[in-house]
């Protein structure tokens, strides 16, 4: 999915429209890529929060690629989910989806919207051990993004997926992505915390 030197960043509370796009912009072609960023591939993630999912328009849609889902999502958000989720599919953009404590839900949708071999993302991941097996095995692109709340002593399950991740197999690519979410989910140990990578 990313391979080398790449950064994918997510946007949750994304600037003002031109700002966004100026930025993406700068980086559409290998020779953009080569001469702003030094070969860097650069990925972004933009995002509608679900408690948001009624100003999710089809012109939104257009543009975006970032699912997200949580345990309280109002039923149009898990139905905008699926709209968004085979748009995606159908413009061949990788998905980036947000879920907590909506393990079901997600697994369900992702099974019958998405091929097996589609490249996904799930950003900040904090969900159970188990649900991350059961998605790692079934989607063979998938991959677990890991932020600061690995470091946090009230949450067990990251970790454990991490270990469960790293016992596999060594022939097997470990699918991790290591994601900042600045200016959120800082590591529990940065004081004054530093937010920016």
């Amino acid at each position: 999915m990313y391979e080398g030197r790449t950064i994918v960043d997510v946007w949750c509370d994304a600037p003002v429209q031109k700002s966004w796009k100026t930025f993406a912009d700068s980086a559409l072609t290998p020779e953009d890529r080569l001469s702003r960023w030094g070969g860097i591939e650069y990925w972004f993630a933009l995002g509608v929060h679900p408690h948001d999912a009624k100003r999710y328009t089809d012109a939104v849609e257009k543009d975006m690629a970032r699912l997200s889902l949580r345990q309280l999502t109002p039923r149009c958000a898990t139905k905008r989910i699926h709209t968004a989720a085979k748009h995606a599919v159908r413009l061949g953009k990788p998905l980036v989806i947000h879920t907590r404590e909506a393990e079901e839900d997600t697994e369900k949708i992702l099974k019958e919207e998405v091929t097996k071999d589609y490249k996904i993302h799930v950003h900040c991941f904090s969900d159970s051990p188990e649900f991350a097996a059961r998605l790692l095995a079934h989607f063979p692109n998938f991959y677990i993004g890991i932020t600061g709340v690995i470091t946090y002593s009230s949450n067990t399950n990251t970790s454990a997926v991490i270990s469960q991740m790293s016992s596999a197999s060594p022939s097997e690519p470990l699918r991790i992505l290591l994601e900042t979410d600045a200016p959120f989910m800082t590591p529990g140990t940065s004081t004054p915390p530093s937010r920016h990578p």
